[in-house]
């Protein structure tokens, strides 16, 4: 298998459709984590918010931040709610319109996005299903290394060079099923039990093939995760440099950087999403269809 022509063509069907980008931004499923330490939290002490305008009558007039948790801890649930549906939405979508691309057939964003529509209920199914193997086969593991910890630290330590390695074979295994079935679900049609049962087959029968898309998958993520810093970097900290030369102090300059910057973050987070989105399915197409022979693609349903 020719992984070179994956990555490559990966990139140079992102390049040339440009329209991807607006389904690979949530195609791609980041989901950024918020860690909140509350205790005793002093707006006024962390933001000189009077510097951006904000009078001290209106700071003296907040609410304490602890009342202000209920709804904020409401409105990222929700937010992140919105980022899964439209991630099991556009995936599928961005899966037709590379499919359309490059088997064969009439791609557009919106009939790709309609087809990410019809597919969502399978998605979200599939997403469930993976999301609870993953926990399961995780606390089984970590319950067996605790048995064995109870036992003796050092049969604990020696446990952990097996447990380790069928954790990384677990994580491989998930990983690549589950988006192999996803390909399979929308290229096919199928149904969630047969593109399982298809994943599972060229998971098994080409091994070493998925464990090489694999590790070549999270070293594009490192790689490209770590280019896309440097860019947001290099954009981002003159829009600081200059709100701050405006007289904002530090972490209001911080703040406003982040959200003029958000326009290339959107741009770089589109793109890298829907390479990677085409790497797992044009990996998919070659292990479909022996020795390169590209068949049309079957139209989904709809």
């Amino acid at each position: 298998m020719d992984f070179g022509k994956i990555v490559n063509n990966s990139f140079k069907i992102a390049w040339e459709h440009k329209s991807l980008w607006i389904l690979g931004l949530f195609a791609g499923g980041s989901f950024s984590g918020f860690h909140w330490n509350m205790g005793d939290v002093d707006l006024k002490k962390y933001f000189d918010l009077e510097s951006i305008g904000i009078g001290r009558h209106f700071l003296d007039s907040l609410p304490p931040l602890e009342l202000l948790l209920i709804p904020l801890a409401a409105f990222f649930l929700f937010f992140l709610l919105f980022l899964l549906i439209m991630h099991l939405i556009c995936l599928p979508a961005i899966i037709d319109g590379v499919n359309k691309i490059s088997r064969g057939g009439r791609y557009s964003l919106g009939g790709s996005f309609k087809t990410g529509l019809q597919y969502f209920w399978r998605f979200a199914g599939l997403f469930l299903l993976s999301f609870f193997v993953t926990i399961l086969s995780t606390v089984m593991l970590v319950l067996i290394a605790v048995v064995f910890f109870t036992m003796h630290i050092a049969v604990g330590f020696l446990s952990l060079l097996v447990l380790l390695p069928m954790l990384f074979f677990i994580i491989i295994a998930v990983t690549n099923i589950y988006s192999l079935t996803q390909r399979s679900i929308v290229v096919r049609n199928f149904s969630i039990g047969d593109a399982l049962g298809e994943g599972f087959y060229l998971f098994k029968s080409r091994f070493l093939d998925n464990l090489l898309i694999f590790l070549i998958y999270i070293g594009l993520t490192i790689g490209l995760g770590l280019a896309a810093a440097i860019i947001w970097v290099i954009v981002g900290l003159p829009i600081g440099f200059i709100v701050m030369a405006m007289g904002v102090s530090l972490v209001p300059a911080i703040i406003i950087g982040m959200i003029l910057g958000l326009p290339i973050s959107f741009v770089v987070g589109g793109f890298l999403g829907t390479v990677f989105a085409n790497l797992y399915t044009l990996f998919y197409f070659e292990l479909v269809e022996p020795a390169g022979v590209q068949q049309p693609a079957v139209a989904p349903a709809g």
